[in-house]
């Protein structure tokens, strides 16, 4: 029986799907250039990564299909709703008449149940399971862990290689959610036998001393903080939550964040809400903020100590590894940071994943993306033995 809830619910995702379509009106037909690409995607939990792999493609100069299917994009909502923007992205049932199947790539995910058959130039599956060990003889790779899509929905990532040369007005920062319901997930201890990001911060607050530590809680803070360098861990103290927000006046605006991460020599990476994975991380390799982190085997190839970030293994080694920072040689400081960003250039610019598929000479390919939650579950499926489908 439909409630009125449910009712509601799906009378407000044909709107908005109706409305991703008037995207599409005034988008041309013309379809040229040898580089096409279809995505048939039906896994709703992906929005914000399928933004960043399909911004990759459209980058590279791809024309970009995404196959219409009704589901997904009804459930495409805030940045996953943005992707359908880019000029290069079209809407279709198939493919135009005229583009032949064989020189067309084609990404399909678990969730879509009759992935289209025939010779493709690339067959990509896209797997959110990037935990369990990959089966012997597959084809794979695992797309790099983007910066935050909205840097490229705005435009700011184009601050990317002129940011590198900022002044620096810190030694170590951090500034991001402090929520502990959210953030002090038993998952970091039980699984990832990693720190969460409230025992980091609760770590340094509790162990460094004045002169280490600079903790800002209000703009009155920000106005007394001297505008000339300072050896310190430089923390911005704020939350939100539905229940419980604190501080939000100090919170850095989005199109202020890659200005300030650029401020400071080194960025303190603390783990994501589900996953050691954080957008941070990569935007401070960008700008050549050198990462403070504990989870660099997460990298591909993995990031490595006094090389291109600083590494540290649990609440002891974190604060030494902190007091190590703090008193490092301005020459070593300059050479972490070139080898940071020589880092980024290679491996984890924005359409490096299609240059990494474009490499294998075979069209079959898996491709695994880290998507928060979806990649715990979908590994904990796996381990059991549990298969799912989509009913909706």
């Amino acid at each position: 029986m439909l409630t009125l809830d449910r009712i509601f619910r799906v009378y407000k995702l044909f709107k908005n799907y109706i409305s991703i379509l008037k995207l599409q009106i005034y988008k041309s037909n013309n379809y040229r250039g040898s580089l096409i690409v279809l995505f048939d995607l039906n896994d709703v939990r992906l929005g914000p990564y399928y933004y960043s792999l399909v911004f990759a493609f459209h980058k590279f100069g791809f024309q970009v299909f995404i196959k219409n299917n009704i589901r997904f994009i009804a459930n495409c909502t805030k940045v996953s709703r943005d992707l359908f923007r880019l000029p290069n992205v079209k809407i279709v049932n198939r493919l135009p008449t005229g583009i032949p199947q064989m020189k067309c790539w084609y990404f399909h995910d678990r969730f879509v149940n009759r992935p289209q058959q025939g010779k493709w130039l690339r067959n990509i599956k896209i797997l959110t399971d990037v935990y369990s060990p990959k089966p012997v003889g597959q084809s794979y790779t695992t797309m790099p862990f983007p910066i935050s899509p909205h840097l490229y929905i705005t435009g700011e990532y184009n601050q990317i290689y002129k940011l590198r040369f900022s002044k620096k007005t810190t030694r170590v920062f951090f500034s991001g959610y402090l929520e502990k319901e959210a953030y002090m997930h038993p998952i970091f201890k039980d699984f990832f036998k990693k720190l969460d990001r409230v025992t980091l911060i609760e770590t340094l607050k509790e162990h460094l001393s004045s002169d280490e530590i600079i903790t800002i809680h209000s703009k009155d803070d920000i106005k007394k903080k001297s505008n000339n360098f300072l050896p310190v861990f430089e923390l911005y103290e704020w939350t939100w939550s539905p229940n419980n927000s604190r501080n939000l006046d100090i919170r850095i605006k989005n199109e202020e964040w890659l200005t300030k991460l650029a401020s400071s020599h080194f960025f303190l990476c603390a783990p994501g809400i589900r996953m050691p994975l954080c957008f941070n991380c990569i935007e401070s390799l960008a700008v050549g903020t050198v990462p403070v982190l504990e989870y660099p085997e997460y990298f591909d190839p993995p990031l490595k100590h006094m090389e291109n970030a600083i590494v540290f293994s649990g609440e002891l080694d974190l604060l030494e590894k902190i007091k190590l920072v703090l008193t490092m040689d301005q020459k070593l400081i300059h050479k972490l940071s070139q080898q940071a960003m020589d880092y980024y250039d290679k491996y984890l610019h924005p359409t490096a994943v299609v240059e990494d598929i474009k490499g294998f000479s075979v069209s079959d390919i898996n491709l695994y993306i880290h998507a928060t939650q979806a990649s715990y579950d979908d590994h904990m499926i796996s381990r059991q033995g549990i298969s799912t489908t989509i009913n909706e």
